[in-house]
C-alpha cells in the first residue's frame, strides 16, 4: 500500500524539477532568483538521496537525515514533501511513539496549509496509517471519508475506499473489507490501482487465515505487473517477508529476481540475494535443482560479502546443503551450530532420512519419539508438510521390505505407525497385496483387519474376503466372520467357494447354529467336489466328525459309516488322532454287529493305543465293549477280566457302564 506514497513524491518531484526549470515563478507570484531556484532544486535533490536511503531499508539513517534536513531548511516550499518523507519514515518506526508524535506534527501542517494542495491525499493517506497504528479509529474514518469527497479525481477516491477498507480490516471485519477491495477491483481500469487494491486484499486474506485465496491473487499481481514491486525497494522487501512467512517462496523468488535485475546497490543486492536464496531452499519441494541454485547464491554471499549481514548464516546454509547432498556427515552440523535448534532439527530429519535409505528400520521405530517432535516449519524445509508425510513413506517402505523377506511377525512392529494412506499405498500393489494378506492371516491384527475390511467393504474379490474371513477367524472376531464368509458366497467364485468351504465350515460350528450347519452339511452333501477338494487340509477331520452325526441324525446310516471311515483314514495319514477311541469304538460297533468279534475287538484296542492320554469314561465304555464281545464268543474268562477292569477304575460315580459291567 505504502508504495503509492513514493509515486506522489516522485511525480511530485518531476513536475517541481520541470517548474523551477522553465518559470521563475515562485508561489507567492514573485519571480523567483536564480539562486533560490538552484537551492530548491538541491534541496528536492536531498530529498530523493533520502528517499533513496529509506527504500534501502535504513530507516534509522533516514530519519536522521530527515529531521537535519527540517530543521536546516529555510525554504518554504520544500517543508511540504520534507514533512510528508518525514512522516512516511517514522511510520516505519516500531514504536507507536513516532505515530503519535508524526500524526500530530503532520495534522498541525494540513490545518495550518503548510502541506500543499497537491500533497493532500499523500498527507491524508498517511494520517490514517498513522493513526490506526495508534488506535484513533475516529480520526482515521474521517480522512479516509475525505479522501473519497474532498477530491474529483477518481483515482484519489478510489484510494479513499481502499482506507476506508482498511479500517475494517483493522476491527477484523475481513468480509466487509473484503466486498469494498473486490467493489475497487470490478470498477477500475487501472492498472495500478488494481495492484495496490490487489496487494491490500492479499494482506487481508492473510490475517483471515485464507492462504490459498492470498497465494492465487499475489501470483497473479507478480504476473501482471511486477514491474510494479520496483519502483520501492523496502516495501517490496515487506511482501516478500509476508510471502516467505507464509510458505509462498515461489511467489517471493520471483520478485526478488526482478529487484536484482534493476538493483544496483551492493547494499540492496545482499539482501535480495540472500532472500533468493532462501526462496530456493523452501522451493526444494518443486525441483531438487532449487537447492543447487540456492547454494550458489550462499557461496556468493559468504565470498563476496564476507563481513556482511549475512555471512555468517549463509555459511550455516552451505553446511545444510552439503548435509543434504550427503558430503557432510549430520553430527558434524551439531557440532558446529550447537545453539542452533533449527540446525538440531534439520540434522534429526536428515538422519531420518539416512536410516530410510539404508533400510536400519530398527534405529527409526527406537528414536521415533525423538523424530515425533520435529516441526512441520522444519520438515517443510525438507518438501514435507509434516513429520507424518515422512513417516509414511518410512512405513511403506519398511512394510513393502517385511513383505518381500516374509517376515511377516515384524509387520506388528509398526502396525500402529500404519494410517490409512500407507495402507491403501501397500495394497494398490498386487503382489505386495498378496503377501500384506498372507502375512495378516499369519499374524493377525485388530487394526489392520478393519483397515483392510473398510478399504474392500465394496470389493467383488473373492480371494481378499476371504483372507479377510481367515484373519477374521484367528481374530476370534466370529460375526465379521460369518459376513466375509457371506460376502464369498456372495461373488460365487468356484476356486474360492472350494478353498473357503472349511472356514465356513468352522465359523458356523463355533456359531453353533444348528439349523445353519445343517444346512451346510445338505449342501455339502449336494456338491461332493468341495469336501474332494480340501481332503488334504487337516481341518478336514472335524468336517467328517460333525458330517457323521449330521448323516446318522438325518438315517442315512450307510453314508455316515462311509464318512466315519475316511475320518479314521484321515487321522492316520495326518498322524492326528483327535478323535480316538471315538472313532475306533464306532468302528467296533459297526463290526460288533456283523458278528466280526476279532475285527470289533482289534478296533477297540487301536483305539487305546492311539488315544494319548484317554478319559476315564472311554477307557470303562472300552472295557465294557469288550466284555461283552468276549461274552458272545462264549471266552468267559477274558469276560471277567474286562468286566472287573470296568468296575476298578476309579474317580467315576454312578457311572451308566460301569453298572452295565455289574450287570454282564
Amino acid at each position: 500500500m505504502k508504495i503509492i506514497f513514493v509515486l506522489f513524491c516522485t511525480i511530485f518531484y518531476l513536475y517541481a524539477e520541470k517548474d523551477f526549470t522553465y518559470s521563475y515563478i515562485g508561489i507567492d507570484g514573485h519571480q523567483i532568483s536564480f539562486s533560490e531556484q538552484k537551492a530548491i532544486l538541491d534541496g528536492y535533490e536531498h530529498l530523493k538521496a533520502i528517499s533513496t536511503i529509506f527504500k534501502e531499508g535504513n530507516i534509522d539513517l533516514a530519519l536522521d537525515k530527515i529531521i537535519e534536513m527540517e530543521n536546516s531548511n529555510k525554504i518554504d516550499i520544500l517543508n511540504s514533501p520534507i514533512i510528508l518523507l518525514k512522516s512516511e519514515i517514522m511510520l516505519k518506526k516500531e514504536a507507536k511513539r513516532y505515530s503519535i508524535d508524526g500524526s500530530n506534527a503532520l495534522e498541525k501542517a494540513i490545518n495550518s496549509s503548510i502541506i500543499h494542495e497537491d500533497d493532500l491525499p499523500r498527507a491524508y493517506m498517511l494520517l490514517i496509517d498513522m493513526f490506526l497504528k495508534i488506535n484513533k479509529l475516529d480520526e482515521a474514518e474521517y480522512f479516509a471519508k475525505m479522501l473519497s469527497k474532498s477530491f474529483d479525481d477518481p483515482l484519489i477516491q478510489a484510494y479513499g475506499t481502499i482506507y476506508q477498507s482498511k479500517l475494517f480490516t483493522y476491527k477484523k471485519e475481513y468480509k466487509k473489507s473484503t466486498r469494498m477491495l473486490y467493489d475497487i477491483l470490478t470498477k477500475t481500469d487501472d492498472l495500478d490501482v488494481a495492484t495496490v487494491v490487489a496487494q491490500e486484499l492479499f494482506d487481508v486474506f492473510l490475517l483471515n487465515e485464507e492462504e490459498n485465496k492470498a497465494y492465487d491473487l499475489i501470483m497473479q499481481v507478480i504476473n501482471n505487473n511486477i514491474s510494479f514491486y520496483i519502483n520501492n525497494s523496502y516495501e517490496a522487501m515487506e511482501k516478500v517477508k509476508k510471502m516467505q512467512e507464509h510458505n509462498m517462496p515461489e511467489a517471493a523468488a520471483k520478485v526478488l529476481e526482478e529487484l536484482i535485475k534493476h538493483t544496483s546497490s551492493p547494499f540492496l543486492l545482499e539482501e535480495f540475494k540472500y532472500r533468493l536464496a532462501v526462496s530456493y531452499m523452501d522451493m526444494y519441494y518443486l525441483n531438487k535443482e532449487y537447492l543447487q541454485k540456492a547454494k550458489t547464491l550462499f557461496e556468493e554471499l559468504y565470498n563476496s560479502y564476507r563481513d556482511g549481514r549475512y555471512a555468517k548464516n549463509s555459511k550455516i546454509y552451505i553446511d545444510e546443503i552439503l548435509m543434504r547432498e550427503g558430503k557432510l556427515e549430520p553430527m558434524i552440523l551439531v557440532e558446529r551450530y550447537p545453539e542452533s535448534f533449527a540446525i538440531e532439527q534439520k540434522v534429526l530429519v536428515q538422519e531420518l532420512i539416512n536410516l530410510t535409505q539404508i533400510k536400519d528400520y530398527d534405529s527409526i521405530l527406537k528414536a521415533k519419539k525423538i523424530y515425533d517432535k520435529i516441526p512441520d516449519s522444519i520438515m517443510k524445509k525438507f518438501a514435507y508438510n509434516n513429520i507424518d508425510e515422512l513417516y509414511n513413506i518410512v512405513m511403506l517402505s519398511m512394510v513393502s521390505d517385511y513383505i518381500e523377506q516374509n517376515r511377516c511377525k515384524d509387520i506388528l512392529k509398526v502396525v500402529n505407525y500404519i494410517n490409512d494412506e500407507t495402507f491403501y499405498k501397500i495394497i494398490e500393489d498386487e503382489k505386495r497385496a498378496d503377501g500384506f494378506f498372507r502375512c495378516m492371516v499369519d499374524y493377525p491384527n485388530e487394526k489392520l483387519f478393519y483397515l483392510a475390511k473398510e478399504s474392500y467393504n465394496s470389493s467383488r474379490d473373492a480371494k481378499i474376503y476371504f483372507s479377510l474371513e481367515q484373519a477374521a477367524i484367528n481374530l476370534g472376531l466370529l460375526d465379521e466372520a460369518y459376513n466375509l464368509s457371506l460376502k464369498v458366497e456372495m461373488v460365487n467364485n468356484p476356486t474360492i467357494n472350494k478353498e473357503e468351504f472349511l472356514y465356513k465350515f468352522l465359523i458356523l460350528s463355533q456359531k453353533d447354529d444348528k439349523f445353519l450347519l445343517d444346512r451346510f452339511f445338505a449342501n455339502a452333501q449336494k456338491t461332493p467336489d468341495l469336501i474332494e477338494y480340501n481332503e488334504k487340509n487337516p481341518m478336514i477331520l472335524d468336517f467328517y466328525y460333525r458330517y457323521y452325526f449330521y448323516l446318522l441324525k438325518q438315517k442315512q446310516n450307510k453314508k455316515a459309516l462311509e464318512v466315519l471311515n475316511e475320518l479314521y483314514q484321515k487321522q492316520e495319514s495326518f498322524n492326528a488322532m483327535i478323535y480316538s477311541p471315538f472313532v475306533e469304538m464306532e468302528l467296533s460297533k459297526n463290526e460288533f454287529d456283523k458278528k466280526e468279534y476279532n475285527k470289533a475287538l482289534l478296533f477297540l484296542d487301536e483305539g487305546v493305543q492311539k488315544s494319548r492320554l484317554i478319559k476315564n469314561e472311554d477307557l470303562v465304555k472300552i472295557y465294557y465293549e469288550k466284555a461283552k464281545i468276549y461274552k458272545n464268543m462264549l471266552n468267559f474268562d477274558l469276560m471277567k477280566e474286562y468286566v472287573d477292569k470296568c468296575i476298578e477304575v476309579e474317580g467315576l460315580e454312578n457311572n451308566l457302564y460301569q453298572q452295565m459291567c455289574r450287570r454282564l
